[in-house]
């Protein structure tokens, strides 16, 4: 009994090994194009959970279901290659990193992942998660860290970082929260708090308090730079076969006046883009 006992955790151990292997394979060929083409929806569970800036924004709402979850995603992405970024923009990846679950042999791992992302434990992790980049510590995570294109980077074909598929615009203290759904308390609906994709700093630089900048104009400076970077956190399923929560966080735009933008040593293309 005890053999049958241990040779089934020795299968599901390789099992949970095998589709890690496959799911971090596939999210890094898919992640660069992730502006204009969403992850594969069999990636993902029915039940997965979206978070937007849990540790810069900690107050954002957390968005749970397949449909929610996917159509804010598509309506980000949108926003950002119609007004912000070229649609020919890539995500560069720098750097991956794969944190293990934590183990306990009181409850079988898939209870305390299911206990985790329970609903009141996901508003629990919101208030109190010291760490709100991680919802559970009962799930396997992978961690991309990544920075869009620079000028000269060869997805662009010679084309600027914010030549967007509307034109170069600067989008100062657009209030993105809006493109989010209202958080829910005991059945009403409240708005979700005010975000600015640009800190009070570039508004600073022009000498313009916020009130004065535009919400949204277009811009004229064809050596203007544009570049995002930042995380993208997946945890997974027991089996490692699903996404059960996305995070997108530590969010950073460099935005400057010269052609010359630090790329901090990555290559302008991946290999065999």
């Amino acid at each position: 009994m005890k053999s049958n006992e241990q040779h089934r955790r020795n299968n599901q151990r390789l099992k949970r090994k095998r589709n890690l292997g496959e799911m971090v394979e596939t999210l890094q060929s898919q992640i660069p194009n992730i502006l204009t083409e969403q992850i594969s929806s069999d990636l993902l569970s029915r039940n997965i959970i979206l978070r937007i800036l849990p540790n810069q924004y900690p107050n954002l709402p957390v968005l749970k279901g397949w449909v929610i979850a996917t159509t804010t995603l598509k309506t980000l992405t949108l926003v950002l290659t119609s007004f912000y970024l070229n649609p020919k923009t890539k995500l560069h990846v720098s750097k991956i990193q794969i944190v293990e679950p934590s183990d306990s042999s009181t409850f079988g791992q898939n209870d305390l992942l299911d206990l985790s992302l329970g609903t009141s434990a996901v508003e629990l992790s919101s208030l109190e998660n010291v760490n709100r980049q991680f919802l559970s510590k009962y799930t396997t995570k992978i961690i991309f860290r990544w920075r869009t294109c620079v000028t000269g980077c060869p997805h662009l074909h010679n084309s600027k970082t914010t030549y967007a598929s509307k034109g170069s615009f600067n989008i100062d203290h657009l209030d993105i929260s809006k493109l989010l759904p209202p958080i829910k308390i005991s059945g009403a609906s409240v708005a979700s708090p005010k975000i600015s994709l640009s800190d009070s700093s570039y508004t600073e630089s022009k000498n313009q308090t916020p009130d004065e900048v535009s919400t949204l104009f277009k811009g004229t400076d064809d050596d203007f730079e544009r570049v995002l970077s930042g995380l993208l956190i997946f945890e997974l399923s027991e089996l490692n076969d699903k996404i059960v929560a996305f995070t997108i966080d530590d969010c950073e735009i460099i935005e400057n006046r010269s052609t010359n933008v630090n790329t901090n040593g990555l290559d302008l293309a991946a290999p065999g883009a």
